[in-house]
């Protein structure tokens, strides 16, 4: 793995390493953790050379960051963790992010994250989602953990590649949509 971020090259904001303030005044902080939080993961180091990354005690500092500084002033802010099966499963919850969850709405911070596979979500993850957006899905489980917030689950299965349906559990309303 490069220690240059996807979310990095989409966004065109450099990823920062330590310091996070300093990012703080483009509004959008991209954490890297590969320098900061060596450990269990081999990567490619910035030498080319192998280093290991601990990608979960990366995840457990910086959410307690974004925590405290979602404290610092008045405004929407959003924690966004891709792949957090990673971090997790339907299991357990890291008690950093589950208070996010949790609390993070009395400060205005929001947690998005993205999977293949709901079923991997824990239960609290899943009952404190206010929108879904649902690509083609077609695994039984997958589906049968949808199904409690979205009765047209059924649908998932024959979307085709690029639509969605976006599914606003607070309002109630639906959105079909195609991206490509």
């Amino acid at each position: 793995m490069n220690l240059k971020l996807e979310a990095e090259m989409r966004l065109g904001i450099p990823a920062v390493t330590t310091g996070c303030e300093a990012a703080l005044a483009n509004r959008v902080v991209v954490f890297n953790p590969h320098i900061m939080f060596p450990g269990d993961r081999e990567v490619t180091g910035p030498d080319g050379k192998p280093m290991l990354n601990d990608a979960k005690a990366a995840l457990r500092w910086f959410a307690n960051w974004v925590f405290e500084v979602s404290q610092w002033g008045p405004g929407r802010k959003i924690l966004y963790v891709d792949e957090l099966r990673e971090f997790g499963n339907k299991f357990s919850v890291m008690p950093e992010v589950n208070r996010i969850i949790r609390n993070g709405r009395f400060h205005g911070l929001q947690f998005l994250t993205s999977t293949q596979y709901p079923r991997d979500y824990h239960v609290d993850i899943r009952a404190g989602v206010t929108e879904w957006i649902l690509f083609n899905c077609s695994e039984p489980d997958d589906l049968a953990v949808i199904r409690p917030y979205f009765n047209g689950v059924d649908v998932l299965p024959s979307l085709p590649r690029g639509e969605f349906i976006a599914v606003n559990r607070e309002g109630g309303g639906t959105l079909r949509w195609k991206i490509f």
